[in-house]
């Protein structure tokens, strides 16, 4: 019986040897990776920007901050990625300041989904940061609002052995061998085509109508950072707002006193300016630059 349970013992070591080691080999991997926009960001340091953009993917696509650094002679980022709520917003702001960046502007995308979305409610993107649990900053912001974060941060490789089809050793090799390309440019911008596949109509209601205070995490962090906070809505195509979420937002955007432009309605009978009913085309992104160009810059 001892020489079976010393056995057991030593296998067991023998296990969590090698689940740190491949925990620590597949971090150190996927540090260098570039094609992920977290991993991109890490390497963003000790930079100033006049600007930046940040929200979900109705901030991010076919928005050209490059154009904007063009013509307004600035520099300026856009930081925004897929399916970002304002907990994550909160948390890229957070570490972006941490690399010792800092920015003049921040134009805020929030809308009717997410100034209502639950408090401290992550989207699938949030674990593009497994590999960087090991700052503390990041670790704090994520295992204060959900409890996985200590099992991913303290159970070696289980992160990698939960989440292989994002971070698995196909993914670790292309890394590694620097294969893939990003999908972003160097402004952060990300570009798609002309092309409509939405529907007809879109529509937007909800029972939860209290506000999601992240947003009042983000207007703190950017008063004490001096950042001046512009807030815009993104427009839609063929959109039907229920009368109560709109009073319920205006009544919000009211009350804090937001700087807000709402373009929502803009070009919403028009599909060319459209991918589908949430996200503006090539052709949308370039006449809705314009539009931030003339109001913001």
């Amino acid at each position: 019986m001892k020489l079976y349970l010393k056995n057991i013992m030593i296998l067991g070591i023998i296990l969590l040897g090698i689940a740190l080691a491949l925990d620590y080999g597949f971090t150190k991997v996927f540090k260098t990776g570039k094609t992920v926009k977290v991993q991109w960001l890490d390497k963003v340091n000790n930079i100033h920007l006049d600007y930046a953009i940040i929200g979900s993917s109705r901030a991010w696509w076919n928005i050209d901050a490059n154009r904007i650094n063009s013509e307004k002679k600035l520099k300026g980022l856009n930081l925004s990625n897929n399916h970002f709520g304002l907990n994550e917003i909160l948390l890229r702001l957070k570490r972006f300041y941490d690399n010792e960046n800092s920015l003049d502007k921040l134009l805020l995308q929030i809308d009717y989904k997410s100034i209502f979305s639950e408090s401290g409610e992550f989207s699938s993107t949030v674990y593009n940061y497994l590999p960087f649990i090991d700052d503390s900053l990041t670790y704090n912001h994520l295992s204060e609002r959900n409890s996985e974060w200590k099992v991913y941060k303290y159970v070696p490789f289980w992160r990698y052995s939960e989440y292989n089809f994002q971070w698995g050793i196909e993914e670790l090799l292309i890394t590694k061998m620097n294969l893939r390309q990003t999908i972003f440019d160097k402004a952060g911008n990300f570009f798609t085509d002309n092309y409509y596949h939405g529907a007809s109509s879109f529509e937007i209601d909800s029972t939860k109508l209290i506000l999601n205070t992240d947003l009042i995490e983000i207007i703190d962090f950017c008063e004490k950072n001096e950042i001046n906070l512009v807030c815009f809505t993104a427009p839609y195509y063929q959109l039907i707002l229920h009368q109560k979420i709109e009073t319920r937002f205006n009544t919000i955007v009211d009350s804090l006193q937001l700087n807000h432009s709402n373009y929502g309605l803009i070009y919403n009978s028009d599909s060319t300016y459209f991918n589908d009913n949430t996200h503006l085309s090539l052709k949308g992104g370039d006449r809705f630059t314009d539009q931030l160009i003339t109001d913001h810059f």
